[in-house]
């Protein structure tokens, strides 16, 4: 799944994979994931963000990315989810460029009033 999100260019497959995303993680959300594993999922949702390049776009995957969290039947897998996203954040924000950073901007906002 991440595979599909990292790596896709077409609109469509990434947003299948989003799809395919919420419901992994609504049926998944009593079983705590581990550190590394939200790390590379992390990874994966940044890199289908970094490749969804025009605004638009990239709202609507912002939206679809911050609804994650309303998929989730448990708090303690909502907070580590939001947890993984910072993690992401830290530790891929220097490689941005500006464009990339202000879009990256539109994720965070999505993904904090979500988390409020």
């Amino acid at each position: 799944m991440t595979q599909r999100l990292e790596f896709s260019l077409d609109k469509k497959t990434r947003d299948d994979a989003v799809k395919g995303l919420a419901k992994f993680l609504r049926t998944t959300s009593n079983k705590p994931m581990s550190d590394l594993e939200m790390a590379k999922l992390w990874k994966g949702i940044f890199y289908c963000f970094w490749l969804s390049d025009k605004p638009l776009v990239q709202q609507e995957l912002a939206a679809s990315l911050a609804d994650l969290l309303l998929t989730m039947t448990s708090s303690p897998a909502s907070f580590h989810f939001l947890r993984g996203f910072w993690e992401a954040m830290v530790r891929e924000w220097s490689g941005l460029d500006y464009l990339r950073s202000v879009a990256n901007n539109v994720l965070d906002m999505k993904l904090t009033s979500m988390g409020s």
